[in-house]
């Protein structure tokens, strides 16, 4: 019984990474509504910052993410549809505006340099949201979704 308890015991010291791995990954889980301190904000199980930006998530809010001087809004809801790679695109997008003011092109070529930086950002996932660009086209004050892709892949 004693060898029995033993190999359980060890079994379960070896395998519990494993389980807390997936219970940690569980907890960056549906973004709640409410104001995230900088570096507190998980979003598709990455831990993302904006230097000392807080981020306001709000199901209500209007558009997919936004973002005004010291604070960066998302919509949860919406952010759904997006994969991994491109909601972090979006957040990085939206820390861009703190650094290079309100220019989209501005904030696009900002994301893309440092989502490749910070090693996120691979050569897959850059088409990944060139491809959910591709047919945008230009609205104010955004260009098309073309003209985007080659800002970003020049940046890249």
């Amino acid at each position: 019984m004693f060898v029995a308890f033993r190999v359980w015991t060890l079994s379960l010291i070896f395998l519990l990474p494993l389980f807390t791995q997936s219970a940690h990954a569980l907890k960056g889980g549906p973004l709640k509504d409410g104001v995230y301190k900088p570096g507190k904000l998980i979003l598709a199980g990455k831990r993302l910052r904006c230097g000392k930006v807080k981020t306001l998530v709000s199901s209500n809010y209007w558009k997919t993410a936004g973002s005004i001087p010291g604070l960066i809004g998302l919509n949860p809801r919406k952010l759904k549809k997006y994969s991994r790679v491109e909601q972090w695109f979006i957040y990085t997008h939206e820390c861009g505006h703190q650094y290079v003011g309100k220019s989209e092109r501005r904030a696009d070529c900002w994301a893309s340099k440092n989502g490749r930086r910070q090693g996120w950002l691979k050569k897959s996932g850059l088409q990944k949201i060139c491809r959910t660009l591709r047919n945008d086209p230009a609205k104010a004050p955004y260009p098309s979704g073309k003209v985007r892709c080659r800002i970003m892949k020049r940046c890249f």
